[in-house]
């Protein structure tokens, strides 16, 4: 999934081993929205491991979890995964198979198989085909279609097309198979033979891969299925579209347990390039939380707003707004024993990202601090209307935002959510290792050894920078957008312990900050066994699991702009902003024209 291309005020963070500060201002998307992209796990059966390219953690793979580039997939005696690239690529891996994820920008998207089976599946309205490179070959799909990839124990690739057609890249070439035709792969470049073989005979693999695409093509009566939005069938799956008058279609899930709330249901993680990223325990937990806005209607409970069909979806790390408060009338949001808020945007309000464009270059790192405003003593209520709703608003304190485990969510008063300061730019939470994890179970037990095979393939392109340099960022751009206190880096070190320390953020500090109040009491949903079209599995959960689900919508930042989002309502029907079909915008901001589409303009508006 792309990332925008678009004006956007926010810190632009970008690696540095020596971690210089070479300028300070507002900082252009487009030159620094090297972000890599991101592909979302949407199928597990069995027992999944995910080896992040930016630590070398070997974490449990879990439903919604994004994928980098870099990152390997590896599943184990019995269990298969389906990995979304886009709305329109998929990749399933079956029985003890090892992928290396290669590039997840799209269209050109890749992985590298040294061990196992795979198969590849590229809709019609594809913008490119994904590619599989092996030890002995590149495999790219010619045209919308199936195709399977085998690396035996010898190390040779068997290639059999199941629909459209396929081209194998070689030192010596290229040549295309059609449709009905299996051909083996062996040798290593310069000396790679291509002989045809006896089809292979359908399999359980390839009745699963049948079945999926049954279910990811059901979307085609769907009022958003030419949007671009990804995984659709899941949202058909458990909700249902709904026609509102402000906005046209939304989604509802077709039930809530009681006290259910977007964002709430799931945990922070951290990402390469996005930094705090949401993963949702719901099976249909994507599209949700990184596109699109939530709003709450008398008639409809929690609904979802996609966002206008005319903006293409861009992927954000969540759509939320951070907050902290404290007691005594101030702000308390101390790296010792702070709270960290949240609450979802609604349609037309202002984003405000805390995640940097990039790590380019890994040569600077620019800070737009002075540019930045965290409002503090207001009553959130009147900037985002999600927190008039009951229960719309999350507290945890900041030791359990970082320590992986579950959430107990203090309870909130009307009278604290009118005294609380707003994070407008760095959300200034420096990440653990267990922040890596995206089960609160924690990471992978033992998992089988990479193939040394990898060590034949080329290495991608681009990998993201370590973690202990995202840390080192982190803490850098957290110490000159709040100067007025001293991280200590050591104090959560990537082991996760450490001693009490000052926060940047101590001076708006006027009293010992919120108690820790009584637990929500909630438990994540869609617990235990269920089987949807053909893949079974164990929900999941707060303590992990394996799941099975369907695809990943996608959506967009609604357009629009206010002057205060003081909750704000969304005209009855947008008008389409000018400059043609667009990047939807970073969020609304205030006033301007926004970001155009064909020779658009520019500004913090509505996107174009």
């Amino acid at each position: 999934m792309r990332s925008p291309n678009r004006w956007s005020i926010l810190p632009a963070v970008i690696a540095s081993s020596a971690l210089s500060l070479v300028a300070i201002g507002i900082v252009h998307a487009s030159a620094l929205a090297d972000d890599g992209g991101v592909a979302r796990i949407s199928v597990l059966s069995g027992s999944v491991t995910l080896k992040r390219a930016d630590s070398g953690d070997s974490v449990a793979a879990a439903i919604n979890a994004p994928v980098n580039a870099g990152d390997y997939l590896v599943t184990s005696d019995g269990a298969r995964a389906e990995v979304q690239f886009d709305g329109s690529d998929v990749v399933r891996m079956d029985s003890d198979a090892q992928a290396r994820f290669t590039s997840v920008e799209g269209p050109a998207n890749s992985l590298q198989l040294a061990q196992g089976t795979v198969e590849v599946k590229s809709l019609a309205r594809s913008a490119g085909q994904p590619s599989v490179q092996t030890p002995s070959a590149t495999i790219r799909g010619d045209a919308p279609g199936r195709y399977r990839v085998a690396v035996d124990d010898q190390g040779d690739t068997l290639l059999a097309v199941r629909s459209g057609s396929a081209d194998v890249i070689g030192a010596q070439g290229t040549q295309t198979f059609t449709a009905g035709t299996t051909v083996q792969i062996s040798g290593s470049a310069p000396n790679v033979q291509v002989t045809p073989v006896s089809n292979l005979t359908v399999d359980a693999f390839d009745s699963w891969n049948g079945q999926r695409d049954q279910y990811l093509a059901a979307v085609s009566d769907d009022p958003y299925a030419d949007s671009g939005i990804t995984g659709l069938a899941d949202l058909d799956t458990y909700g249902h579209w709904v026609s509102y008058p402000q906005y046209g279609q939304v989604w509802v899930a077709n039930s809530y347990p009681a006290g259910w709330a977007p964002y709430q249901y799931g945990h922070w993680v951290w990402q390469p390039y996005y930094g705090w990223t949401w993963v949702g325990y719901e099976p249909w937990g994507w599209a949700p939380y990184h596109y699109g806005r939530w709003f709450w209607a008398a008639n409809t409970g929690w609904a979802w707003y996609p966002g206008p069909f005319y903006v293409r979806p861009v992927y954000r790390p969540a759509l939320v707004a951070f907050f902290g408060y404290g007691g005594g009338g101030g702000f308390s949001f101390s790296f010792a024993a702070g709270n960290v808020g949240w609450v979802p945007l609604a349609p037309y309000e202002v984003y405000h990202p805390w995640w940097g464009p990039a790590f380019v270059n890994h040569t600077t790192v620019v800070y737009n601090y002075t540019n930045v405003t965290n409002v503090t003593n207001v009553n959130i209520t009147k900037y985002y209307r999600n927190a008039t709703v009951p229960g719309g608003v999350a507290v945890v304190g900041h030791e359990q935002f970082v320590n992986g485990e579950p959430y107990k969510y203090q309870s909130v008063t009307p009278g604290e959510l009118h005294n609380v300061s707003l994070v407008r730019s760095a959300l200034p939470v420096v990440p653990t290792k267990q922040n890596l994890a995206f089960t609160t179970s924690g990471h992978a037990g033992a998992t089988p050894p990479l193939s040394s095979r990898f060590a034949t393939l080329p290495a991608p392109s681009k990998v993201p920078p370590t973690f202990a340099q995202q840390r080192a960022v982190v803490t850098s751009v957290t110490q000159h957008i709040y100067p007025s206190g001293v991280v200590n880096a050591a104090a959560h070190n990537p082991g996760g312990s450490g001693a009490t320390v000052s926060s940047p953020w101590d001076r708006f500090n006027t009293g010992n900050g919120a108690a820790a109040g009584t637990t929500n009491g909630k438990k994540p949903l869609y617990t235990g066994t269920s089987t949807y079209n053909g893949a079974s599995g164990n929900h999941n959960g707060a303590t992990g699991g394996t799941s099975s689900g369907g695809a990943n919508p996608g959506s967009t930042n609604s357009g629009g702009s206010s002057n205060n989002h003081k909750n704000a309502k969304a005209p009855k029907h947008p008008s389409k902003p000018k400059g043609g079909n667009g990047s939807s915008g970073g969020g609304q901001g205030n006033g301007g024209k926004g970001s155009g589409g064909k020779n658009g303009n520019a500004g913090n508006g509505k996107p174009g």
